[in-house]
């Protein structure tokens, strides 16, 4: 593989977290200012979970990359696989609009996964 085609493998898998993260934090603002109101401010702790995920799914990757290793790694999987928890438990009040959260973290892990294994 080139570097170019492993550097646009990255960037995508960069972008792909930087809409997770905008995806969590539409999620809160928005469901912050509708949800508030009605079930107190508990509910903003509950909104920011998926928040926190793709902070730690970025802390992690960005930590593995600085240590010369490749791919995504357990860790990594690990989050993606809470996420996917979180919203499965959701699924009856918040699920539905935090499911793009892990589907976006489990395709940049795999396109990770695909570097690491093309190395």
């Amino acid at each position: 593989m080139t570097k170019r085609t492993s550097a646009l493998r990255d960037s995508v898998s960069v972008y792909l977290v930087a809409a997770a993260a905008l995806w969590s934090v539409l999620l809160l603002a928005v469901g912050s200012v509708l949800l508030v109101a009605e079930n107190g401010v508990g509910v903003v702790v509950i909104l920011s979970v998926p928040l926190v995920l793709v902070g730690l799914f970025a802390l992690v990757n960005v930590v593995r990359c600085a240590r010369g290793k490749r791919g995504p790694g357990p860790i990594a999987w690990a989050i993606v696989a809470l996420s996917g928890i979180f919203a499965l438990l959701g699924i009856l009040t918040i699920g539905t609009f935090v499911a793009p959260v892990p589907v976006l973290l489990a395709i940049a892990s795999g396109r990770l996964q695909e570097r690491q294994e093309d190395s």
